[in-house]
């Protein structure tokens, strides 16, 4: 049976559920388990993040790795982690807020403040090559081109 690509449409089929996002392809959505799965493959695998020109090799990797462990294609795990860490430092700040502290109790918590150290010690370090050209002028610039390369 064959259903239309419109958006904003749902259409189930016994236990599957189909939901169609503005899209061409209709969109899966991860389980908690899945989540921390790929999550902790980022984390494990997050020394190529951080090397020369490797990030784009990273996100194909984990995508090949996850891909493989859920036994389906996964389209695009650099945005599903970009929206899982913007979930989780949304959630970690409400709960300073609330409670003035945050508990990283869990897997997925301890797993997710693992993968948010990586991506801020990467940023961290651009923006010093980036200060350190504004100082002095130096061809640092090209070494930031370098290490983002993607």
């Amino acid at each position: 049976m064959s259903f239309p690509n419109t958006a904003g449409e749902k259409h189930e089929m016994g236990e599957l559920q189909i939901i169609y996002a503005g899209q061409a392809t209709p969109r899966n959505r991860f389980t908690e388990t899945e989540k921390l799965q790929l999550a902790r493959l980022c984390v494990l695998h997050g020394g190529e993040f951080s090397v020369r020109g490797g990030r784009e090799r990273f996100w194909l990797k984990i995508q090949q790795l996850f891909g493989n462990a859920l036994r389906r294609p996964v389209s695009n795990p650099c945005s599903t982690m970009a929206r899982m860490l913007a979930e989780y430092n949304t959630k970690v700040s409400r709960e300073i807020k609330e409670s003035g502290t945050a508990q990283t109790d869990g897997e997925y918590k301890q797993t997710m403040t693992q993968w948010k150290a990586r991506v801020e010690s990467v940023s961290f370090f651009i923006f010093i090559l980036l200060l350190l050209h504004l100082l002095y002028s130096s061809p640092i610039i090209l070494i930031i081109s370098i290490i983002t390369e993607q």
